[in-house]
């Protein structure tokens, strides 16, 4: 999130807001939310570099129709870790409405996916294969 922030080319004005997916899209994506879309937004909002967070209004796996309800439009949609900007599904939206697209903001460095496989005991792993 800092790098993202960071990618605004240094305008410290620059705001920051994330999209966090809802509980529907975590149980599509890893099977079952990790905590629930609410708690999670809330400590996403709690960073430092982030300046508004909100759970995403979408069906689906994408962010798309979340995007479309910023209003202005961001200047950046900003992906890190393993998302790449060709590929994602929220490409059109962005490109529709005039975003630019920002991409490889660092490696994922953690994951709930992770967090899980850990047990649930407040394990956290760097490494999926740890």
């Amino acid at each position: 999130l800092e790098k993202s922030k960071e990618a605004a080319g240094g305008d410290k004005n620059a705001h920051l807001i994330v999209i966090v997916n809802n509980d529907h899209q975590a149980t599509l994506k890893k099977g079952k939310p990790f905590m629930p879309a609410a708690e999670r937004c809330k400590i996403v909002a709690a960073l430092r570099c982030v300046d508004e967070a909100f759970v995403a209004v979408d069906e689906d796996r994408t962010c798309c129709k979340s995007i479309a309800c910023i209003t202005p439009p961001p200047d950046y949609f900003c992906n890190g870790g393993d998302q790449n900007n060709n590929t994602i599904p929220e490409r059109p939206v962005c490109e529709e409405l005039g975003i630019a697209l920002l991409d490889g903001l660092g490696d994922k460095i953690q994951s709930s996916s992770w967090l899980i496989k850990g047990g649930g005991k407040g394990e956290i792993k760097a490494d999926p294969n740890a």
